[in-house]
């Protein structure tokens, strides 16, 4: 007996329902990562000690970036966080929170701040590098999706404008949580769009990646 496959299994295959309900196991795969690719880290250190401010999803702690903040510490970089608990509350309160550490990061450092936000943490540091373009160096997302009500409605234009710094999005087009055509920045000259395979809860806990 012979099986044929739909002819839409590629567009269902896209889509990040069909991966929603395997982003635990998945994620747990993506954990194993550190002690894998440290060998590799380590030859990479840069010890330049940059200031990285690193912004973890919505409704989110930052214990949910420890591992990334690991693998950026191996590789030589200065990394911080904004205050504990700041992606608990309204969307105002975050965006303010976020570009008030880059100000501080910056007067102390006396250089441009670099920006990673997986998740819905990347709509904060799209926000502040519109805000405060000359404190920012570059902005890393990580599966953050350019919409969402979690961007104010005067801020809405942060989402889907090109940033004016350096942009890297990193994307999966098996995320479980966004549609990767929802993460990805139109062609730009100062942005560019990465993808891997990951699921989206692995973007943060995997250090292949890095």
């Amino acid at each position: 007996m012979s099986t044929t496959l739909s002819p839409r299994m590629p567009e269902l295959l896209s889509k990040p329902q069909l991966y929603t309900l395997l982003e635990v196991p998945r994620a747990a795969v993506d954990m194993v990562a550190l002690p894998i690719a440290m060998p590799a880290l380590l030859k990479k250190k840069t010890d330049q000690g940059h200031p990285v401010l690193v912004v973890t999803g919505l409704w989110s702690v930052n214990s949910g970036t420890l591992e990334l903040r690991a693998a950026l510490k191996l590789l030589g970089y200065s990394t911080h966080v904004p205050p504990e608990f700041t992606m608990l509350r309204k969307p105002s309160t975050i965006r303010a929170a976020v570009i008030a550490e880059i100000e501080k990061l910056y007067a102390e450092y006396g250089t441009k701040v670099t920006l990673v936000g997986w998740c819905v943490g990347g709509a904060f540091t799209r926000m502040a590098a519109f805000a405060v373009p000359d404190k920012v160096r570059q902005v890393i997302n990580l599966g953050s999706a350019r919409e969402g009500w979690w961007y104010p409605k005067e801020y809405k234009y942060t989402g889907l404008d090109h940033l004016p710094v350096p942009s890297t999005v990193v994307y999966s087009r098996s995320d479980g949580m966004f549609d990767h055509a929802k993460v990805c920045e139109p062609d730009g000259p100062l942005n560019e769009n990465v993808e891997i395979v990951s699921s989206h809860w692995g973007m943060a806990l995997s250090l292949i990646h890095i």
